[in-house]
């Protein structure tokens, strides 16, 4: 059972989740059917034996739930299907459960659905509504108000906000020229914030993607909308603020260092305001930001280590869960180009568990190249970690840009076998592959610069005022910082 889609679920649950699906089953197993006995004793061998890939073949799984009978492949195929289906409802009790707590509104959202399943099968077969009908509208009258005094707002809650409205608004019973709390402005508020945080969090990323890999998008009526902020936000909601100071920080050619520092605080400040969800987004916007600034060789690893820090302090990175390897490779990225590999270890230790499973061990061995290339042991992260290394996105440009920084600083390296590389025949090859594959041309042309500034280094034949015209005719170029450094070693 190694590979069946109920022990990959079942693996998923904590201890404790575990151990309660196995004892409400032993509780309610006799009113479950004939299925039932048997559904709990699967449970409960899982549980004890799920980390035991010995103990989970097929004949041990089944003699445990049926002592006394001959084996028969199908009766636990069947067993194990309807087990998934108890398996599969158990875990959306619990989120729906983790849901409430997280979200209040939650459990009215439900209950306002059911509701008006109810009212549609009353009418379909005739049965008496009215006291349905008041109960349906009071409930979403309730989210209405809960959702008005939801301190934390996401970007989502105001269109939930114009959606309730209008069903509060077009109520049959709902006096429409009245000045009541729900007025064609209340609706139209609401859907004016959803619009306006849409169209500058969705364009603001859009301009930054035309920078970053040349996307060719156009956004329409986005100066138009900004302009109507001071109407839209004249409460000051922070969320809001957030997202109009990233599109007039992304609306500007050139890098500014002072309104990135100030939206950095800000954003790190509104933690106690806006939702983790929210938070994520907004650390998201800096750290793009960050890395256009860096290729476009900007000094901004202090803020890059900041931005990246915060976020994996408070658990802020993670997508369903999981965290995105190069989010992770970047923070022990500049962890050691802050001087700070000592951190490195204890990073991986709490998030490298987070990346997913067929990504992590080379996520891994990059962190910790980071952390020893910091302490200057290039022999050691090249007989480790390099060889024969990954090739495949989000690795392959880590991977080849560290060898070759790591060739460099050992001016050569005979590797296992008696293979010779040296500098100037890496960077050859690494400008050949990355001219071959599909990448965007800023992409292209960032990394390409680097591999040339390094074989020019490395032949010797430039002086060094040569090799600072070449890297400050660069407008685009990875590892800016370190390039700086070599050249002054020159």
């Amino acid at each position: 059972m190694n590979d069946s889609k109920l022990l990959q679920l079942f693996i998923t649950l904590e201890k404790k989740e575990m151990n309660s699906l196995a004892a409400s089953w032993n509780k309610k197993q006799a009113c479950e059917g004939v299925k039932g006995p048997y559904i709990y004793r699967l449970f409960d061998y899982l549980r004890k034996n799920y980390e035991r890939e010995d103990k989970l073949t097929e004949d041990l799984v089944y003699k445990y739930i049926y002592p006394d009978r001959p084996f028969k492949k199908r009766d636990l195929t069947l067993l194990a299907s309807d087990a998934h289906k108890v398996l599969e409802k158990y875990i959306i009790d619990l989120q729906l459960k983790y849901e409430e707590r997280e979200n209040p509104l939650r459990k009215q959202i439900i209950l306002i659905r059911y509701l008006k399943r109810q009212l549609s099968h009353a009418a379909q077969e005739d049965l008496p509504q009215t006291a349905l009908f008041n109960r349906y509208y009071r409930q979403i009258e309730a989210l209405y108000e809960k959702l008005q005094n939801t301190p934390k707002k996401e970007w989502a809650d105001y269109l939930d906000m114009y959606m309730i409205s209008q069903i509060l608004y077009y109520n049959p019973d709902f006096r429409r020229f009245d000045n009541g709390k729900i007025t064609l402005n209340t609706l139209l508020n609401a859907l004016d914030k959803f619009i306006y945080i849409s169209k500058l969090k969705h364009g603001s990323e859009i301009i930054m993607r035309r920078r970053v890999i040349d996307e060719d998008i156009d956004v329409h009526l986005l100066r138009e909308v900004r302009q109507m902020g001071s109407i839209i936000n004249e409460s000051n909601d922070k969320l809001i603020e957030i997202h109009e100071r990233y599109y007039d920080l992304v609306t500007q050619e050139t890098y500014q260092e002072a309104e990135f520092t100030a939206l950095r605080d800000f954003v790190f400040e509104c933690i106690t305001d806006i939702t983790s969800s929210e938070m994520t987004i907004a650390l998201g916007l800096l750290s793009n930001y960050g890395s256009w600034a860096v290729r476009y060789k900007h000094h901004v690893a202090t803020i890059n280590y900041e931005i990246y820090r915060f976020g994996f302090t408070n658990d802020l990175f993670t997508d369903q869960g999981m965290i995105p390897p190069h989010l992770l490779i970047n923070y022990c990225f500049y962890c050691a180009k802050m001087g700070k590999h000592y951190e490195i270890p204890a990073i991986l230790n709490r998030h490298l568990k987070q990346v997913k499973e067929n990504q992590q061990d080379t996520t891994g061995d990059l962190c910790l190249a980071y952390r020893d290339f910091g302490l200057k042991k290039y022999k050691e992260i090249f007989t480790r970690f390099l060889t024969p290394g990954p090739n495949l996105f989000p690795f392959f440009f880590t991977y080849r840009s560290l060898k070759i920084k790591c060739i460099y600083e050992l001016k050569e390296y005979i590797g296992e076998g008696g293979k010779y590389y040296d500098p100037s025949q890496e960077t050859a090859n690494y400008i050949n592959t990355i001219r071959e594959r599909n990448y965007t041309p800023t992409v292209k042309t960032a990394n390409i610069n680097f591999a040339e500034f390094v074989a020019a280094m490395d032949s010797r034949k430039h002086s060094r005022r040569q090799l600072k015209e070449m890297l400050d005719g660069y407008e685009t170029v990875v590892y800016y910082d370190w390039l700086k450094t070599k050249l002054e070693e020159y």
